[in-house]
């Protein structure tokens, strides 16, 4: 005896045969669309990285510009407190971002500055740790984010030792950056929020941040992103890298970082992943209920058809129900008196 598939077999079976095939089709365009935002993200991330380090790179570029030029001149190099080259408060006319240049004897007794008032007591700065790097290497040394002695502001010294002709080190040319007027900038319109640009040093200390927060509450502190702060310091070279990384609060960010040539700083540009993965959840619940709510109506409508014993014929069971309410010679009229 020849078997016959029930009503609700039928609409499942219909339901498969529709919605599969579209549906793996949506999964495929979904998943698609959600590695090509992510890779979106990771590209911008490593160019939001290198921009960074080129505009640290020029600043420090033309801090050595200066210094070279500076440690030439005769006055610079006498070391006379009573003859300070007048130039020397010229500085902050010409370039905001540094707030201070000095002129430091090898005992690292500051000579002249262009940032002192007159007959204000200069400061030593033989107990900074640049200090000792610098006498060490006779090389120009980047110290760590302080409070400037002379300016009391916070400044990163940039620091080029003055050696005489059989290089003896004579002295300390040193320049230093308003760490208020050197900041990673970008345009965050174009950036998911939360997108933030930061410089660390070696140490792992912030030396700048794209934050809107005042710099005291984090400048020369450790970067709280532990496991981030070993792959940063742990790369070799000045090389771009991207990593994927889940912060404390459970946020998915893109991270890409490079080091900055000719210095000790690292720059780690990142990007949170929340706005696309909220799309990609948002498009997923919206598809998952289309597709539930097509098995719940074609559930319904089967167990009405199950309940009319009409288990043969799909397309005629909603006609069928229709025409048992209406009879079958057409509406049922009342039956008064004539």
């Amino acid at each position: 005896m020849r078997k016959y598939l029930s009503i609700k077999q039928h609409l499942y079976l219909m339901l498969v045969i529709l919605l599969v095939p579209p549906t793996i089709l949506l999964a495929y365009s979904i998943s698609e669309r959600h590695r090509n935002e992510t890779s979106s993200i990771y590209a911008k991330s490593l160019t939001l990285a290198r921009t960074s380090v080129d505009n640290a790179s020029s600043l420090l570029n033309e801090a050595h510009y200066i210094l070279d030029g500076m440690i030439a001149r005769p006055l610079i190099r006498a070391l006379d407190p009573s003859r300070c080259d007048p130039i020397l408060h010229d500085l902050r006319s010409w370039y905001r971002e540094f707030a201070n240049l000095s002129v430091i004897d090898r005992s690292g007794q500051v000579i002249c500055n262009s940032a002192s008032e007159v007959a204000q007591k200069l400061p030593n700065y033989s107990i900074r740790k640049w200090f000792r790097s610098a006498t060490e290497s006779k090389s120009f040394t980047i110290g760590e984010p302080i409070i400037g002695g002379t300016t009391n502001l916070w400044i990163v010294p940039l620091v080029q030792p003055m050696v005489d002709e059989n290089a003896n080190l004579m002295g300390f040319l040193s320049l230093t950056v308003n760490m208020a007027r050197f900041k990673p900038s970008f345009v965050r319109e174009e950036f998911p929020a939360g997108t933030e640009v930061s410089i660390i040093d070696s140490s792992g200390a912030y030396v700048a941040r794209s934050v809107d927060t005042e710099a005291k509450n984090w400048l020369g502190q450790q970067s709280p992103i532990a496991h981030l702060l070993k792959m940063v310091l742990d790369t070799q070279g000045n090389a771009a890298t991207s990593v994927r990384y889940q912060s404390e609060g459970g946020s998915e960010i893109v991270a890409s970082f490079m080091g900055v040539q000719r210095s000790n700083w690292h720059v780690i540009a990142e990007i949170p992943m929340g706005a696309i993965t909220t799309r990609a959840r948002d498009v997923t619940i919206f598809n998952m209920a289309i597709v539930f709510f097509g098995f719940g109506g074609s559930n319904w409508r089967s167990d009405i058809c199950d309940q009319e014993n009409r288990t043969t014929d799909l397309f005629n069971c909603g006609h069928s129900s229709k025409a048992d309410a209406w009879g079958q010679d057409g509406p049922r009229r009342g039956t008064g008196a004539n």
